[in-house]
């Protein structure tokens, strides 16, 4: 079955080029992804974009980027924690219908880092609607304060 999902980072040159064989062109395999790979790169988008930088919704995306800098204080991580989660969770289940029974888990981490820089690992869990609940796992290290997505896949 061929995949029908726009790869990330969007390619309008190649969207707008109209090739006219869409299935057997390089342009077309360089444009495409599979389900799994769209799903990664939607709740990737998800977590990475601040609240009110979409025009056309000012709720999508994560809190990530307005709580970083809280982030870190010994008495009040655990709490820091499952306030990020809990949002994570209501921006991956209003913004991703592809998925049901999802599970988040996030982990403040500091381990390696000398100055205020802190790893959170984000894991979201689910199953795909539709694929007879194919499983599906996402898992992402972001180093906050300052927050820097680090490429790990």
């Amino acid at each position: 079955m061929p995949d029908y999902y726009y790869r990330l980072p969007l390619r309008l040159d190649l969207i707008t080029s109209g090739g006219q064989n869409k299935q057997d062109t390089t342009a077309t395999r360089e444009l495409m992804c599979s389900l799994e790979d769209s799903l990664w790169n939607h709740i990737y988008l998800i977590l990475t974009t601040p609240f009110r930088e979409v025009r056309f919704d000012d709720a999508f995306g994560s809190a990530i980027w307005e709580y970083d800098l809280n982030a870190g204080s010994e008495v009040n991580e655990t709490r820091w924690e499952s306030s990020i989660k809990d949002m994570i969770e209501d921006s991956v289940r209003s913004y991703e219908k592809r998925l049901e029974s999802i599970k988040i888990a996030v982990k403040l981490n500091r381990d390696g880092f000398t100055d205020a820089h802190r790893r959170l690992t984000i894991t979201v869990t689910g199953y795909i609607r539709g694929l007879n609940r194919q499983g599906f796992t996402f898992q992402r290290d972001i180093i906050i304060a300052p927050f820097i997505a680090e490429h790990l896949r």
